[in-house]
């Protein structure tokens, strides 16, 4: 029995340049605009690790399991309280372990201002696309 190895399907380009009579048309989403409308472009790199939800969490896990400790030391709850002082205690101490392991994500954005003044932005993951992005751009601002 022959295996044959699977075909990914190929990605469609997050941009493209359309040859027209009035001129080069770019194509990104659902923005479609003249290169030579383009009065200006200004690129920069974005990176954040999004760990405030998760800080949030850890906590609100922490803060609880304290309460429940309080409430079951000084405040007359039941002893078996304190197996939820535990429980929600390791969960908030598992979301601030988490935090250490966060890897910052970084994204490239790009704003385009046309003549007209509407301004569109771009955003890529993709340094090599963007750079090729900025130059085809570049000679019309």
């Amino acid at each position: 029995m022959r295996m044959s190895a699977k075909l990914e399907p190929k990605r469609p380009p997050m941009w493209q340049v359309e040859r027209t009579a009035s001129g080069d048309v770019m194509h990104f989403g659902r923005n479609r605009f003249l290169i030579s409308d383009v009065a200006a472009i200004a690129g920069e790199k974005v990176a954040d690790t999004y760990a405030d939800g998760l800080l949030l969490g850890a906590m609100f896990f922490l803060v609880v399991a304290c309460a429940l400790a309080f409430g079951a030391f000084d405040g007359g709850l039941r002893p078996r309280f304190l197996l939820g002082t535990v429980f929600l205690g390791f969960l908030g101490f598992a979301g601030l372990s988490e935090l250490t392991s966060l890897k910052r994500q970084s994204w490239y954005e790009i704003k385009i201002t046309l003549v007209s003044g509407e301004t569109l932005n771009f955003t890529s993951a993709d340094p090599a696309d963007v750079d090729v992005f900025m130059a085809r751009l570049r000679p019309a601002a």
